[in-house]
């Protein structure tokens, strides 16, 4: 599993961006586990916060983002429309 992490530009939060684990190892609980690896290394460190960025609602890392008491502070849509071919937008 895989956990991507950057420091946020206020210098006081990290943004965690992407995770992942192979499906087959989803079952031990591998990213809880690095998600608390990556909460402890960020405090001893020093940031006060951190934001979970671009989250799908209701799948895995949202339920695990709730567990660590996290809070909605922004929502976003993502609008699609299909590209008949050859056709004009």
């Amino acid at each position: 599993g895989f956990l991507f992490a950057i420091p946020n530009l206020d210098k006081e939060s990290i943004v965690v961006k992407t995770g992942a684990v192979l499906e087959k190892f989803q079952k031990f609980a591998l990213g809880s586990i690095i998600l608390n690896k990556l909460y402890y290394s960020a405090k001893n460190k020093g940031y006060k916060e951190w934001i979970f960025a671009f989250m799908y609602q209701n799948n895995t890392s949202q339920k695990s983002a709730t567990r660590h008491k996290t809070k909605i502070i922004r929502e976003y849509a993502l609008y699609a429309k299909h590209l008949k071919d050859g056709g004009k937008i």
